[in-house]
């Protein structure tokens, strides 16, 4: 795995979620820089505290909650480029969001990183192949950067079922063979942890809606 972890995916894709557990999965040293301007409810820096405790360091610039772009880029946020330890960055779902990220392209252009699309099928934006596809190619567009891996993280929160967890992973898999792109995880609950899905990995929960 490289140094620096791009998650990248539509609004509601489930991103911050899979930010936080890559970040605890890599352990004390690692860093979260939340980058995340669309979503004000499901935010890293809710739990600065326990990620904190757990030896992880969080990064939110000023404006990541915001619509405004970054005015400045602060010397924290510039030394994940320099840093050997494990980065995670959280970004924006959308294009809109995505763009942020063009505001660091220089410093990917010499640095190996990987950049995971996370695709929820159940989402409206995004639950068929050609969907999913398109917008990808406007994230890589607004990001000036390519997408490395696909992650799957299908579900209906209570309602997910095994079946759709089946159909998402068949389709995701469709997805890897028309993009070119490898298929990575399949993140799922302790509770459909052991049906066979390939690459099945469990997903915890952290984050709960302010309402």
């Amino acid at each position: 795995m490289s140094n620096i972890t791009i998650i990248c995916g539509h609004f509601g894709s489930g991103k911050t979620e899979i930010a936080i557990n890559l970040a605890l999965k890599r352990g004390i040293g690692a860093t979260i820089l939340d980058l995340d301007i669309v979503n004000p409810y499901f935010r890293t820096n809710d739990l600065r505290g326990f990620l904190e405790k757990k030896g992880i360091k969080v990064l939110s610039p000023k404006f990541a909650n915001t619509n405004l772009d970054l005015p400045a880029l602060p010397k924290e946020v510039l030394g994940i480029f320099s840093n050997k330890s494990p980065a995670i960055i959280d970004l924006g779902g959308d294009p809109v969001g995505a763009r942020v990220l063009g505001r660091f392209f220089e410093f990917f252009k010499n640095i190996k990183y990987s950049m995971y699309y996370v695709i929820n099928l159940s989402r409206p934006e995004t639950d068929t192949i050609s969907k999913a596809i398109s917008m990808m190619k406007e994230i890589e567009k607004a990001t000036n950067l390519k997408i490395t891996h696909l992650v799957n993280n299908t579900h209906l929160c209570e309602f997910t079922t095994k079946k759709l967890l089946y159909d998402s992973f068949n389709a995701v898999k469709e997805l890897s063979f028309l993009t070119k792109l490898p298929y990575l995880y399949t993140f799922v609950t302790n509770k459909f942890l052991n049906l066979g899905i390939p690459n099945a990995v469990p997903l915890e929960l952290y984050l709960k809606l302010p309402f």
